[in-house]
């Protein structure tokens, strides 16, 4: 939901600009600020830039939460927080978001696998509602890769025929190499073809991350990727 006042976008934007030029902030690192803002605008505003007020920081308090919520990095949650102060001190209101902090993440419960009649009732629900998530989670299950990681593939025919993958590093420390059996092959294919768009991108990562919680509420099983991977 946008905030009941809005700057225009363009306005905002080179507010924030103009702002960050101020501090001295090399071409890269303005450029990479504003494509995060973008991105908070877009999903904690309604894609509307927010007049600074007290709802404003309330709508940014509640994304920081959602970030949290859905497993993302916490460079990821601090990065749109660092940003949305710039924006709020580029638009007279820095008081506002005084005393903000990212979400402090609760202590896990140890996580163990999944047990066989869970794996069952997990994935028949799945089946019920989305195959795309049938295809993905199932892969987390066999490949044991990161959901993040599993997005963000990249392979050929040739690196399926080797049943091969050359996997990104979720530390940004290159690549490692990741075998997987003939069924992970299979669904791989399916996956990807001409007329399926592969699911990639934190939207398709936030669908997915719901998903998982819901069909969790409906088997009554606490499902999670951790808990797919470690079954693995």
């Amino acid at each position: 939901t946008s905030s009941a006042c809005a700057i225009p976008s363009m306005v905002a934007e080179a507010r924030l600009r103009h702002f960050l030029e101020l501090r001295g902030l090399a071409p890269a690192s303005l450029t990479n600020y504003l494509r995060i803002w973008r991105r908070v605008v877009e999903l904690a505003y309604g894609e509307t830039p927010p007049e600074p007020t007290e709802e404003a920081r309330e709508q940014l308090i509640k994304h920081l939460k959602a970030l949290a919520a859905a497993e993302y990095a916490p460079a990821t949650v601090r990065n749109h927080l660092t940003v949305a102060r710039f924006y709020f001190e580029a638009v007279g209101a820095p008081q506002l978001l005084a005393g903000v902090k990212p979400p402090v993440k609760v202590k896990k419960k140890l996580t163990r696998s999944l047990l066989e009649h869970e794996v069952k009732a997990v994935f028949a629900a799945i089946a019920k509602q989305d195959r795309i998530a049938n295809l993905v989670f199932e892969l987390v299950l066999l490949t044991g890769l990161r959901l993040s990681e599993l997005l963000a593939l990249r392979f050929s025919d040739d690196d399926l025929k080797a049943q091969r993958l050359l996997v990104k590093r979720t530390d940004g420390a290159g690549e490692r190499p990741v075998v997987i059996g003939t069924r992970a092959v299979t669904l791989l294919r399916q996956l990807a073809t001409p007329k399926r768009k592969y699911p990639r991108g934190d939207s398709a990562r936030t669908k997915l991350t719901k998903q998982l919680r819901e069909i969790g509420k409906e088997t009554g099983i606490e499902v999670s990727t951790s808990r797919l991977r470690m079954t693995y």
